[in-house]
């Protein structure tokens, strides 16, 4: 290491490349539902996910790919030697009894029903839970929101 520094300059200190759409699309490992009903909603928010990273990379979205990598993982950058655990995606469907109207449901099910909407993420596991949504425009919406408020508005130490 010594004799050669620059040789190991990339495994030990910060990555020479941005972060790129396709790099942070392939950095997570996708984990789809057993149950085809879950499946078959669970494809197309795949797509939209990868949609919004390419929207992410050329500056047509209010949040960054950084700002997604800070959500999911809590890191500021991707790091040279990668992260441990490695990423992943899982889904939140929204529970049956969210199809019922709203003032209908008792108090518990509404806060699952408005948090079913939103992603959420478990930096410590490095897991992304992504909303599943019919639409890319409501998906888009929901990530933007959620990301923005979590990255811009929350301490760096929440």
């Amino acid at each position: 290491v010594q004799l050669f520094p620059s040789v190991f300059f990339g495994v030990f200190c910060e990555a020479t490349q941005p972060l790129k759409a396709e790099m942070l699309g392939q950095l997570f490992t996708i984990n789809f539902s057993e149950q085809e009903e879950k499946l078959n909603k669970e494809t197309p928010v795949v797509t939209f996910w990868r949609h919004l990273l390419l929207e992410c990379e050329v500056g047509r979205s209010s949040i960054s790919l950084q700002d997604i990598l800070h959500f999911a993982t809590g890191a500021d950058k991707l790091p040279a030697a990668g992260l441990s655990p490695p990423p992943s995606i899982s889904f939140l469907h929204h529970p049956a009894s969210s199809q019922v109207r709203l003032e209908e449901q008792n108090e518990k099910k509404v806060e699952w029903w408005v948090e079913a909407l939103f992603p959420q993420s478990k930096p410590v596991s490095n897991n992304l839970i992504l909303p599943v949504t019919s639409t890319y425009k409501a998906f888009k919406s929901s990530m933007e929101q959620a990301i923005s408020h979590h990255v811009h508005l929350l301490p760096l130490d929440a």
